[in-house]
Order: C-alpha cells, then structure tokens, then sequence
C-alpha cells in the first residue's frame, strides 16, 4: 500500500476547481484509492511520464482539461499529488 500526500500547491488548485465547479471529486477519490492500493491508475485516466524538464513526474487526466500532476516515488512507496491544471496552466498550449 502506498502512502498519498496532496502538496499545500495541489490543495490549492483543487479548491479553486471545485470552487468554479469543473472538478469531478468523485472520480478524483476513486484514482486516489487505486494509487494508495496499487501504485497505477487504470487506462481510463490516461495516465502517462512526463518528458524533459518535467520527467520526474507523471500526469492522468480527471476531466476533459483538468491534470493532475504527481510523483511516484517506488523506494518510499509515497505517491505526492503535486498540482491540477489545464494544459494551457502547465504547458502554455
């Protein structure tokens, strides 16, 4: 079992989606428990390693333009929700 830590930068950025109303909490618990229990999320969540600067983390998809960032740390069995964004939040395009 893993243990999942939310970053005081990812809580902030869930609470200003839940306050617009486009995140789907329900589905954002349910790929919290497959973290804690298995490490992976299934395919649904599109969840993929991120490249260059970024590639120590990874990344799925909760809505249609809502991410979620992470870090897997397999060592210490820790997975930290590091922030939530759009594409444009994180990438610019």
């Amino acid at each position: 079992m893993y243990l999942v830590v939310i970053s005081s930068r990812a809580r902030k950025s869930l609470r200003k989606y839940e306050h617009i109303g486009v995140f789907p909490r329900g589905k954002f618990r349910q790929a919290l428990l497959h973290l804690r229990e298995n490490g992976f999320l299934p395919v649904s969540y599109r969840d993929h390693q991120l490249h260059g600067e970024l590639s120590t983390y990874r990344e799925f998809h909760i809505a249609s333009d809502v991410l979620v960032q992470y870090e897997h740390d397999e060592k210490l069995m820790v997975i930290t929700i590091t922030d939530v964004g759009t594409h444009t939040e994180f990438f610019g395009s």
